[in-house]
Order: C-alpha cells, then sequence, then structure tokens
C-alpha cells in the first residue's frame, strides 16, 4: 500500500481533522534548496577524521545503560544487539539540530571549518517547518477543544525543544528491516524528505513516497498525553528498499508541546 495525496492538502482545518481522526496527514511544504544545503556538508562532515567529528557531538540530557547518549549535533549509530534492528542504533549517521547546537559550538571552541551554512539550512527549515504547522495547530484546538495546543506549541518553541534531524544510514545495508516499529515522542512530526522511499507508517505498514513540494504530518506521544489516548502516536518503521547505490537520507522535523503537569510520555525518538 502507498500514500496518496489528498486533493485537499491546503485546507488546515481538513489537515488538522485528518490527523485526530487517523494520525497522519499530507500537506504542502515548499524547502526550495534546502534538502540540499542539507544533506551535501553533512556528507562531507561525516567524512572528516573522528576526532574533528567527536567535537560536533554533544550529550545534554539523555543517558542510555548508564551512559551520556549523545542527542545534539553529528551522532553515530551502530546496529543493535546482535545487529538486529533498532530504531535508535541502526547504522547510520544522524546530525541532529537545535538552535542551541550554535552556541554549544561556540562553547566548545570548534572550528566550523565551512560547515556554518548547514547551521543556517537547519535553522531555515525548522522556521518553515514551525510556520507550515502552525495553522494545523490553531484547527486542532478548534477540533479538540481544551487542550491549549497553540499555546503549548509556542511555548516549546520559545524554550527551543524542536529539531531538526537529518539521517545518512549506511551504505549496503541488505533489503529488509533498517529501523523497527516505534512512535516518536514529540507532538507532531514531519517527514520532510528523503532521497528514496523507506518510511512505513501504521498498522497496513503504508509506504510513504515523497513528492517535492510535501511533507507527511503524524502523531507522537506527546499528543497522546495531551488527549488521553483520543489521538493515537502513529507507529512507523524503516526499511531499506535498494542494495545498490548510496545510502538512504532523511530529513525530519520533531515539533514539540510542553505537558501538563503530572503528564508523563514513555521513552522514545
Amino acid at each position: 500500500m502507498q500514500c496518496q495525496l489528498s486533493l485537499s492538502i491546503d485546507d488546515p482545518g481538513e489537515r488538522a481533522a485528518e490527523l485526530a481522526r487517523v494520525s497522519h496527514t499530507l500537506i504542502r511544504l515548499e524547502i526550495g534548496s534546502l534538502a540540499d544545503d542539507i544533506i551535501t556538508p553533512l556528507s562531507r562532515l561525516i567524512e572528516e577524521p573522528e576526532e574533528y567529528r567527536h567535537e560536533w557531538e554533544f550529550a545534554i540530557k539523555k543517558r542510555h545503560q548508564g551512559r551520556p547518549d549523545p542527542d545534539d549535533g553529528l551522532i553515530r549509530r551502530d546496529g543493535g544487539p546482535g545487529d538486529e534492528p533498532d530504531e535508535r542504533f541502526d547504522r547510520k549517521f544522524v546530525f541532529m539540530y537545535r538552535p542551541r547546537l550554535d552556541w554549544l559550538l561556540t562553547w566548545r571552541g570548534v572550528d566550523r571549518k565551512g560547515y556554518a551554512p548547514l547551521l543556517t539550512a537547519c535553522e531555515q527549515l525548522m522556521k518553515r517547518c514551525r510556520i507550515a504547522l502552525l495553522p494545523i495547530v490553531q484547527e486542532l484546538d478548534v477540533r479538540l477543544p481544551g487542550h491549549q495546543f497553540e499555546l503549548h506549541f509556542m511555548n516549546a518553541i520559545m524554550l527551543q525543544q524542536d529539531a531538526i534531524r537529518a539521517i545518512i544510514y549506511d551504505a549496503g545495508h541488505p533489503q529488509g528491516a533498517i529501523a523497527k516499529p516505534h512512535t516518536d515522542r514529540d507532538f507532531l512530526t514531519i517527514q520532510v524528505a528523503e532521497s528514496r522511499p523507506g518510511m512505513r507508517f501504521g498498522k497496513a505498514r503504508t509506504l510513504y513516497r515523497w513528492s517535492p513540494g510535501t511533507a507527511l504530518v503524524f502523531t507522537g506521544k506527546k499528543i497522546a498525553a495531551h488527549t488521553g489516548g483520543e489521538v493515537a502516536a502513529l507507529e512507523h518503521d524503516v526499511v531499506e528498499t535498494e542494495t545498490v547505490g548510496g545510502g538512504r537520507w532523511s530529513l525530519i522535523y520533531f515539533g514539540h508541546i510542553t505537558l501538563p503537569a503530572g503528564v508523563t510520555i514513555p521513552h522514545g525518538e
């Protein structure tokens, strides 16, 4: 099964209604050259000497199995236990951009070596994603009153909680799963762009095929927590569909909301 383009893609009210009903929707999202502006320098960065790459890696808050777990900047992920597919440790490079990354690089005294445009492109993409989501978030408040999604979404932006994630998977993965089924820890995720199909979603494992000028928006754990499960987080996975050529890449936006006191969510991406 493949994802089909909705005829009402430009209507935020219908997009919000579809999100509330089936946990995913297609939106209009024009990104121009930003995918190339991010992936091209990132491809150079991952070829830098390992010592330099580690200067771009920051462990701010997460811990995994009792050790610091990098969650900002350039992060290397390798296969999970026994090389089993794992959404956190399939073989890839991850570039996680939050607005604080530029400050972190300055604080550490990292020589950007011409990679400043990479940060600028991530910042610009983040702004476009925020602008695209805002009218949908406002319509969610109409359809699901009492949750104040717009307020919590803007609070999360002011707290710099949202993120752009660029992923470059290793070349040579065999066909099949490269990230096991999981749900995201955020409010709304945007699958912004990808080099080839691979992301599947829902119980039917619908294969998403990106078309430039559009993007897939889907729900995360925070909207499920806010609504007491009325809106479910969308389960998804990633598969490799080709065995030749370079590694698959993708661009993702994670939009967050602040949570009311006492509301918690389980661990996730």
